[in-house]
């Protein structure tokens, strides 16, 4: 998604949405080189680890809360499990509030993870999640024309 950090959400879920259905048409011709560059690749190489973390959406399912197990031929140190969005009770400003949120679970390999880097990963998640606008500047928000 080029340009993701100057769209909205709703922006980039369309386009997100837009690209899913071409990639299952068959119709998106990046995911058709990437295919094909993979399958002249030799299997050695794809038996290697492409990536730091693998995130599973279990709330797809419906399912609030999950925990991946770990299998060896993941070859990634962290699972990720985003759970599905729930309207749930909080404290806002001393009032309780309803608000949609999810869950995060994360699962890591301390073949590769030391508990007190896992610790510290999940503190500065909570922390983000807790207020986004201390690390990133506020969006600038643009109006979305109506769709009638």
């Amino acid at each position: 998604m080029d340009g993701a950090d100057s769209e909205t959400g709703v922006d980039g879920g369309r386009e997100l949405s837009v690209r899913v259905a071409e990639i299952a048409e068959g119709g998106d011709p990046a995911f058709g080189r990437a295919k094909t560059m993979l399958g002249r690749l030799p299997p050695h190489l794809l038996r290697q680890s492409f990536a730091s973390a693998m995130i599973i959406s279990a709330g797809m399912w419906g399912v609030s809360r999950a925990y991946s197990p770990l299998a060896s031929y993941y070859r990634v140190p962290v699972l990720i499990c985003v759970g599905t969005v729930t309207q749930r009770p909080v404290a806002v400003c001393s009032q309780v509030v309803v608000r949609p949120m999810l869950t995060l679970t994360a699962t890591f390999d301390h073949r590769y993870v030391e508990a007190a880097q896992a610790a510290r990963f999940a503190d500065a998640v909570h922390a983000y999640c807790a207020n986004p606008t201390r690390f990133e500047p506020a969006p600038e928000w643009r109006s979305v024309a109506r769709v009638s």
